[in-house]
């Protein structure tokens, strides 16, 4: 029998022994990301067939430096979400994962952290280029 499986939740709401709760929370928070993501490539394929010229206006927005961040805080969402579903699955799939189980969420956080970097560098490259005068 498992120790938490009986335990009780403590004054903060975690279960003694079940670990920290900030993993949970963050996936739910990558989830949020990826359906504000999907929400916004619909909407977009809905102006895009019924206004064009609405469409046009929007793609127009996505030279701001606020969209722009909303664009990397996004993607930098979903990027997290896939990484940590297939450390999820990797760890329900493979039983020997168990053992590996810190070093690999150091791993995934780690890969997170250099794609999230390559993203900003992306996403915001055209907005500096803008913001400092060296667009061709």
């Amino acid at each position: 029998m498992s120790p938490t499986r009986n335990a009780q939740p403590t004054a903060s709401g975690q279960v003694r022994g079940a670990g920290p709760n900030w993993p949970r929370r963050a996936h739910r928070l990558a989830q949020v990301a990826l359906f504000a993501t999907v929400f916004l490539l619909v909407v977009g394929m809905v102006l895009a067939r019924f206004a064009p010229a609405a469409f046009m206006r929007l793609t127009a927005l996505y030279t701001e430096l606020p969209v722009a961040v909303l664009q990397w805080l996004l993607a930098s969402g979903v990027t997290y979400f896939l990484l940590d579903s297939l450390r999820l699955l990797l760890g329900q799939h493979w039983p020997a994962a168990a053992r590996y189980r810190g070093g690999i969420l150091r791993v995934m956080l780690a890969l997170w952290l250099l794609l999230t970097l390559l993203l900003a560098v992306t996403v915001f490259w055209y907005p500096a280029q803008l913001a400092f005068g060296s667009n061709p």
